[in-house]
């Protein structure tokens, strides 16, 4: 095993395991909790281009840390029904400025499409 953090073979324990292996089982759990966040609301879609699989992980990433952030600023907050409502607000705010620019455009959209759009009520603080 390599470790940048363990310089030497310590051994610990009855069983003899070896001191990186303790401390990464120790660790191991934020992972484990951040797989099961990002599982459970996920935009990953099936590709077979890298650069996508990457993004998709990223902005997963960026919704749990989101996640974390609000909760932590609003302690008071039921997190389990909270959650799929931040992260439709964020998906909603972030979407709004390109949609906008779309509407814009007459030839971007089909007219039913630019229909749908119209009536859809936009996020608040986008422009109109």
């Amino acid at each position: 095993m390599l470790s940048t953090m363990h310089h030497d073979d310590k051994v610990e324990g009855d069983d003899s395991k070896p001191h990186i292996i303790l401390h990464y089982n120790e660790c191991k759990s934020g992972v484990d909790n951040m797989d099961k966040l990002d599982g459970t609301f996920s935009c990953k879609r099936k590709t077979n281009r890298w650069p996508m699989a990457v993004f998709f992980n990223m902005i997963d990433v960026a919704g749990v840390g989101a996640l974390v952030i609000w909760l932590y600023n609003n302690p008071d907050v039921n997190s389990a029904r909270s959650r799929r409502k931040l992260l439709m607000t964020l998906g909603e705010k972030l979407a709004a400025k390109h949609i906008q620019m779309r509407l814009q455009n007459p030839r971007a959209v089909q007219r039913h499409a630019r229909q749908a759009w119209q009536h859809y009520r936009l996020p608040e603080g986008t422009i109109n």
